[in-house]
């Protein structure tokens, strides 16, 4: 019996619905993404399973506010069994920051990554360094920031 290795990369260039995937949140993501300047955005995605909280996320908004740099931050609540996505972002974040960096930056819960990494806005990715992550960016040409999250 002759066993079959796949090496990669292989894409899903669709990528895979959340099953309570929301149509209108993703257009509204993708028709903001479509107003920016071509590799403008740094997009933060810590895959489907991965989460910042704390100080480590109060040290990413810091950075973001400061630099000025435009992102897209998928965010999601650490150890939820329900919906991962955050109801309150005021509650995680700093003081302010969504109004101050509004002009900047896209804060959600989860979207479509593979989407978004294939679209022309999208200049950077940090990520947190997961096979399937790491494979689109490269076939996307989508330069990456490692910030191990598993391991």
């Amino acid at each position: 019996m002759v066993g079959v290795y796949s090496v990669g990369p292989l894409v899903d260039h669709y990528g895979l619905n959340q099953p309570d995937s929301d149509w209108a949140h993703e257009d509204k993501v993708l028709n903001w993404l479509d107003h920016q300047l071509q590799s403008s955005m740094v997009f933060f995605y810590f895959g489907s399973l991965g989460s910042v909280r704390g100080a480590q996320l109060r040290e990413i908004a810091i950075g973001l506010k400061r630099t000025g740099q435009r992102f897209l931050l998928s965010l999601r609540r650490p150890e939820a069994f329900e919906s991962r996505d955050y109801t309150d972002l005021d509650e995680v974040l700093l003081n302010g920051f969504l109004e101050r960096t509004a002009k900047t930056g896209l804060i959600y819960g989860w979207v479509p990554h593979v989407v978004i990494l294939a679209h022309k806005a999208i200049g950077g990715l940090v990520s947190h360094c997961g096979w399937n992550s790491f494979m689109e960016s490269l076939w996307y040409g989508v330069p990456v920031a490692t910030w191990l999250v598993f391991g």
